[in-house]
């Protein structure tokens, strides 16, 4: 019953979870360099930070979607998380 309900969230969340990195992985970049681009410039550091910021919550978000895959695996002998 357990395995059942484990099946019924991850696959649907696996297939989702390219789209998601992708998107991640994009607002991330994005804002790592307009931080950078900012220090570089002595623009408003503040807002470097907060740039900053949301990169890092970008790439915690996604680690922590791979964390709730890896705990809902229904087959706990096979990895079926692949990039």
């Amino acid at each position: 019953m357990i395995t059942l309900f484990k099946s019924i969230l991850f696959f649907p969340m696996l297939f989702l979870r390219g789209f998601l990195m992708l998107g991640l992985r994009l607002l991330g970049g994005i804002f790592m360099i307009s931080a950078i681009i900012m220090f570089l410039f002595k623009g408003n550091t503040k807002m470097a930070w907060t740039a900053l910021g949301f990169s890092f919550a970008s790439f915690l978000v996604g680690w922590f979607y791979d964390g709730i895959l890896i705990r809902l695996n229904p087959d706990p002998n096979r990895v079926l998380i692949l990039d």
